[in-house]
């Protein structure tokens, strides 16, 4: 996986893609991933936060097999080219 988003899709058209994919409604995500908040999932996949909690999306990056460094990278929580480069 790559260390640098190589498409222009938001986190939520990401996470959202990626959840419909595996056939999961937002209830039943939020049933696998107890951790998200309700609120902090639709906050995520509507993006209306620009940079979501890094814990939220390493337990959606979990569970729905996302890559947790281009999501952090997304949201502004790491650079996007690796440190001394």
């Amino acid at each position: 996986m790559a260390d640098v988003p190589d498409d222009t899709r938001t986190i939520g058209q990401i996470v959202r893609a990626a959840r419909e994919a595996k056939g999961l409604t937002r209830e039943e995500l939020l049933a696998k991933v107890r951790n998200v908040k309700p609120l902090n999932l639709a906050t995520i996949e509507e993006d209306m936060d620009p940079r979501p909690l890094a814990q939220d999306l390493f337990f959606l990056s979990r569970a729905l097999d996302l890559d947790y460094n281009d999501l952090l990278i997304r949201a502004g929580h790491l650079p996007e080219q690796p440190f001394g480069h």
